[in-house]
């Protein structure tokens, strides 16, 4: 059950980043015996693959792990994966935000510059804006992937899904900390 509630530790320059953290699960209470039957090179093999290809490819003791590092700060979570040998995967998705000056942040969206003009009108402080349009194609591919990881398992569901959305702090003064918001599919 710890795949289920855990968070990943973030360094402290990711402490202003928002994520959202998936836990699938075939079997929550681990009573099946699910084992996971995929070698190093099958896992590189399906996590290279488009639209999602993961660049930066490891065993750890509990499973394997892929992560997109390419051109990013490897210190920093970034969009990672993680499958232990129980077929339980893992998943931390980097959401994008927007912070002030939205009618210039937004402006690629149909409604954007609208919205960002909005937000900017309501003399709001402190204010951010989550870009959630990428999730829901996010979710579908990162379903099917979760399929072919432990499909050579024996494993074919059905399939728990955790969302856990994680925004943390604008400013060292703002106590509201961490938000979750667990979502359960």
């Amino acid at each position: 059950m710890d795949f289920v509630t855990k968070l990943p530790t973030k360094s402290k320059a990711e402490e202003n980043e928002c994520y959202i953290h998936l836990s699938i699960l075939s079997d929550p209470y681990e009573t099946k015996g699910d084992s996971l039957n995929l070698t190093f090179d099958k896992f590189v093999e399906i996590m290279s693959e488009n639209p999602m290809p993961f660049d930066n490819i490891y065993t750890r003791v509990d499973g394997l792990v892929a992560r997109q590092a390419k051109s990013n700060s490897g210190n920093n979570r970034l969009f990672t994966w993680e499958i232990n040998y129980n077929c339980h995967s893992y998943i931390t998705f980097p959401l994008q935000r927007f912070s002030e000056q939205f009618n210039t942040s937004l402006y690629l969206y149909i409604n954007g510059k609208e919205f960002g003009e909005a937000i900017n009108n309501s003399k709001l402080h402190s204010c951010r804006v989550l870009d959630l349009n990428i999730l829901f194609d996010a979710f579908i591919l990162i379903l099917h992937r979760h399929r072919m990881l432990v499909s050579d398992s024996g494993v074919s569901g059905p399939f728990y899904i955790k969302a856990n959305i994680c925004m943390f702090r604008l400013h060292p003064n703002t106590h509201f900390g961490p938000i979750r918001s667990p979502i359960s599919v």
